[in-house]
C-alpha cells in the first residue's frame, strides 16, 4: 500500500493579508480586492475591509469617465453605485454578514445626492425600486404635497423624495454605527440639528465638509466639536449667508484645541468677517492651506490674519471684484506684510483682484518664498512689467497661470517673454489674454527654453506651422491649446505628429480660433484626428473663429 503524505501549505497570518490588502486600496485596485473576497474567508474579511475603508475611492465614483459608454453600461455603473450604498446602509442596520460601517473611513452624503439625482434613479425605475426594498422602505420619504398630478398616459407621477429627511435618517443610523470615520462629506438640505446628534459619535473625525454652513449654525455646534472631535484639523464650507454667520464660525474656530486646524476653506459666499479673521489666528502655527472666498468688505481686513505665518497653500478669490487696493495703502501694506511672513508658501492664487499683481509683486521678490504655483488673474496693464520682471526670482516655479489685459508694446512683450523662458521647472504654463499678441518667435523661445512643459495654453496672432512644430521640443507634453488666432496646415500638424514620442502618450491637441479662411477641411481635420489616434492615442479638437461658411460681417446688425 502506497503511503501518501499531504503537506499543507502554512496559511498567512492574518496581519500580512491584512497589510497586502491595505496595499490593494493605495493603489486603487479594487477588482483585485474583490477577488480577494471570492477566495477565502480567512482572505474575504481583510479584502472587503479594505473595498470599504476606501469605497470613496472606487471607480463607480470617477463617472466622469463614463460619459462615452453605452447607455447599458451607464445603467451598470448607477447600478453597482446604488448597490454599493445599499450595503453600507444596510450593514448599519445590522442585515449584513459583515459590519461594514465599521470599516469606513469616508461618508459622502453628497455623492448619496448625486445618485438620487441621476437619470437613471428615478421614482418607479428598477434600481430605484430595488435600493428602496425590503429594509430600505422606510428611507422612500417623499415630499409631503397635495393631489399627485398625472402623466400624459393618466397615470400618477410619483412623488418627488424629500431628501433631507432621508440624509438625515441615513445619517442616523450610519454614523453611530461607524466608530472609524475620518471624514464627513454633508449634502444639500441638511438642518441645523443633524450635526447635534451626529458629533457626539465622531470621535475620530479629521476632515468636515459641508454645503451650507447654517447646519453648523446651532449654540450646541462648538461645544460639541470641542468635546467630541478632538482630532478635526479641516474644515471646508461651500456657502454660509446669514446675519449671525461671522460669530457662528469664529466661535467654531476658538471652540478647537489652539493650534490644531491645518486647512479651513469656503468655496462661495460666505459672510465671514473680521472675527473669523481673529479666530484663524488662534490657529496660525498649524493652518496650512487657507482658500477663501471674499465678500468685498473682507478684502480690505485680510491682513487681520498675521499670525498665519505657517501657510503653505493660500488661495483667495474676491468675489466681488472691484476693490482696488491701491486706493487704502494702510490696507494693502497690511496685506503685504502678512504674505511676506508666510516663509514656507508654495502655492499662492488671487483670483479676480484687481490688485492681484501689486500683491503678489512683493511675494516674488522676497528671497524667502519659493514659490512652485502662482495664478494671478484680472490684472491691469499698469502693473505688468513691474509684475512680469519679478517672476525672474521665482525659478522654482512648476505652475503658472496668467490672465491678465493683453500686453501691448514690443517692450513689454519681450520682458514678459524673458521672464517666462527663465523659469525652467516650469510642468503648466497657462496664459490667457496676456499673450493675445504673442507672435512665433516667442512661442518658439518658450518651447525651446521649458522643455519640461507638460500642459501649454497660449495665446498669439496669425500663427504658422513654425509655431505648432515648436512643440515637437516638448518631449512630455501631454495637453497644448491654441488660443489665439492661427493658420496652421495639415502637414504642419502631420510633421508636429510624426515627432511625438513616448512622453507624448494621450496628448490633447486644442486648436480653439482657426482662421476660416484658411482652415483644416473637415476631411483634412479627421485625417489629422486619426494620426494623432494611431500615433500616441491623443484627442485633437479642432474649432473655427467663426462658422468658415458665414462671411465676417454676416449675421451682424446695424
Amino acid at each position: 500500500m502506497v503511503d501518501f503524505q499531504i503537506t499543507m501549505k502554512p496559511r498567512l497570518p492574518d496581519d500580512i493579508l491584512h497589510l497586502l490588502c491595505e496595499e490593494l486600496v493605495d493603489q486603487r485596485d479594487f477588482g483585485t480586492l474583490f477577488n480577494c473576497c471570492c477566495v477565502s474567508k480567512s482572505l474575504a474579511v481583510p479584502a472587503l475591509a479594505g473595498l470599504y475603508r476606501g469605497q470613496d475611492l472606487s471607480l463607480i465614483k470617477a463617472r466622469d469617465s463614463d460619459l462615452n459608454a453605452s447607455l447599458a453600461e451607464q445603467e451598470l455603473i448607477v447600478q453597482r453605485w446604488s448597490i454599493q450604498w445599499r450595503s453600507i446602509i444596510l450593514s448599519a442596520l445590522d442585515k449584513t454578514l459583515l459590519p461594514y460601517c465599521q470599516y469606513l473611513r469616508v461618508l459622502d452624503l453628497g455623492d448619496l445626492e448625486m445618485l438620487f439625482e441621476e437619470v437613471r434613479f428615478q421614482p418607479g425605475g428598477s434600481i430605484f425600486s430595488y435600493f428602496f426594498s425590503g429594509h430600505l422602505a422606510r428611507f422612500n420619504i417623499p415630499i409631503a404635497t397635495g393631489a399627485l398630478t398625472k402623466t400624459r398616459s393618466g397615470k400618477p407621477r410619483p412623488p418627488r423624495l424629500n431628501f433631507s429627511a432621508i440624509f438625515e435618517a441615513i445619517g442616523d443610523e450610519i454614523i453611530p454605527k461607524a466608530p472609524n470615520l475620518q471624514r464627513i462629506d454633508g449634502p444639500r438640505g441638511l438642518t441645523g440639528y443633524a450635526f447635534v446628534r451626529w458629533l457626539p459619535s465622531l470621535s475620530k473625525l479629521q476632515h468636515l465638509k459641508v454645503f451650507d454652513g447654517n447646519v453648523l449654525g446651532d449654540t450646541q455646534i462648538p461645544s460639541l466639536i470641542r468635546d467630541n472631535c478632538p482630532k478635526l484639523e479641516s474644515l471646508s464650507i461651500f456657502m454660509w449667508i446669514g446675519t449671525n454667520c461671522d460669530q457662528n464660525l469664529a466661535a467654531i474656530l476658538s471652540a478647537l484645541p489652539g493650534n490644531t486646524l491645518k486647512s479651513f476653506a469656503t468655496f462661495s459666499r460666505t459672510q465671514f468677517g473680521s472675527e473669523t479673521c481673529l479666530a484663524l489666528n488662534s490657529h496660525g502655527a498649524s493652518l496650512k492651506v487657507l482658500e477663501l472666498q471674499l465678500e468685498n468688505e473682507v478684502v480690505p481686513q485680510l491682513g487681520v490674519l498675521k499670525d498665519c505665518t505657517a501657510l503653505e497653500s493660500i488661495k483667495l478669490t474676491d468675489a466681488g471684484g472691484g476693490i482696488d487696493l491701491k486706493t487704502n495703502q494702510v490696507a494693502l501694506a497690511g496685506i503685504v506684510s502678512w504674505l511676506l511672513s508666510c516663509h514656507n508658501l508654495h502655492t499662492l492664487t488671487l483670483h479676480n483682484f484687481t490688485s492681484g499683481a501689486v500683491l503678489a509683486t512683493p511675494v516674488l521678490l522676497s528671497d524667502k518664498i519659493r514659490l512652485e504655483e502662482l495664478e494671478i488673474d484680472n490684472y491691469p496693464e499698469s502693473d505688468q512689467d513691474t509684475f512680469h520682471r519679478a517672476l525672474l526670482n521665482q525659478t522654482s516655479l512648476q505652475r503658472l497661470l496668467l490672465d491678465g489685459e493683453e500686453v501691448q508694446t514690443f517692450d513689454s512683450l519681450a520682458v514678459f517673454v524673458h521672464s517666462i523662458e527663465q523659469l525652467k521647472q516650469l510642468r503648466s504654463l497657462k496664459l490667457v489674454w496676456v499673450s493675445n499678441k504673442f507672435n512665433e518667435q516667442h512661442i518658439n523661445t518658450i518651447a525651446e527654453q521649458l522643455t519640461n512643459l507638460e500642459h501649454l495654453y497660449i495665446g498669439g496672432l496669425g500663427l504658422r506651422d513654425v509655431s505648432l512644430e515648436s512643440m515637437a521640443n516638448l518631449k512630455n507634453l501631454q495637453s497644448v491649446s491654441f488660443s489665439g488666432l492661427t493658420n496652421f496646415t495639415m502637414d504642419g500638424f502631420l510633421e508636429l505628429i510624426g515627432r511625438l514620442g513616448p512622453g507624448n502618450k494621450g496628448l490633447v491637441l486644442t486648436v480653439d480660433n482657426a482662421n476660416p479662411d484658411d482652415g483644416l477641411s473637415e476631411e483634412e481635420q479627421t485625417f489629422v484626428r486619426n494620426a494623432l489616434v494611431e500615433a500616441v492615442d491623443g484627442r485633437f479638437e479642432y474649432i473655427f473663429l467663426r462658422d468658415p461658411n458665414m462671411s465676417e460681417f454676416e449675421g451682424e446688425s446695424d
